[in-house]
């Protein structure tokens, strides 16, 4: 249950990756959007396929990392991530 990682800690963003099994991304984002503890943190969706990652969007991520991408996107995106988080 991914709900007992959240037990003594709260991130300040969580990334995500659309091939996260045995569920898939977009359920994931489904459950995290739908707790009342975790739904107000920033969500970074990681996918290569474009249309998946506009579905991500309209079901609540906050930011789309579209693969290929280098580290300093990812890095920029973690930050701005964080810091909307505060």
């Amino acid at each position: 249950n991914f709900e007992d990682q959240f037990q003594h800690s709260v991130p300040s963003a969580i990334l995500l990756d659309n091939s996260i099994l045995p569920h898939g991304g977009l359920e994931v984002l489904h459950l995290l959007k739908q707790h009342s503890k975790l739904n107000k943190i920033p969500v970074i969706y990681m996918t290569g396929n474009g249309a998946i990652g506009d579905k991500a969007l309209e079901q609540g991520a906050e930011y789309l990392l579209i693969k290929p991408f280098d580290l300093i996107q990812l890095t920029a995106t973690v930050l701005r991530a964080c810091e909307t988080n505060h």
